[in-house]
């Protein structure tokens, strides 16, 4: 009888043990790039209180640092670890489309 694959490249008679995936922590670049616009947009209306259109800067700021985020996020999140008896895969996300297997 004939076994499912868990995974594409996955070998006769390999058996999957778990998957996992880094600490949140090490997706801190992606953590930067949400306070730093954040951060530098705030500084002008600390400033110049008296004009009300500076106070559209922090979220423009926060705007930018969620793009930033989500993209670092994304690349965390489809990073990941296979650990089968016999070997331990990483797949690293590159880009939006592409994937890179190290065994």
């Amino acid at each position: 009888m004939a076994q499912t694959k868990a995974f594409n490249g996955q070998r006769d008679g390999e058996e999957l043990l778990f998957v996992f995936r880094r600490h949140i922590i090490a997706m801190r670049k992606g953590f930067y790039m949400l306070l730093v616009p954040l951060a530098v947009g705030a500084i002008p209306p600390l400033i110049w209180q008296d004009t009300l259109e500076l106070f559209l800067l922090p979220v423009v700021g926060l705007g930018l640092g969620l793009i930033g985020f989500c993209y670092h996020f994304l690349m965390w999140r489809y990073t990941y670890y296979i650990v089968t008896d016999q070997r331990i895969r990483q797949v690293t996300q590159k880009g939006f489309f592409g994937t890179d297997v190290v065994e």
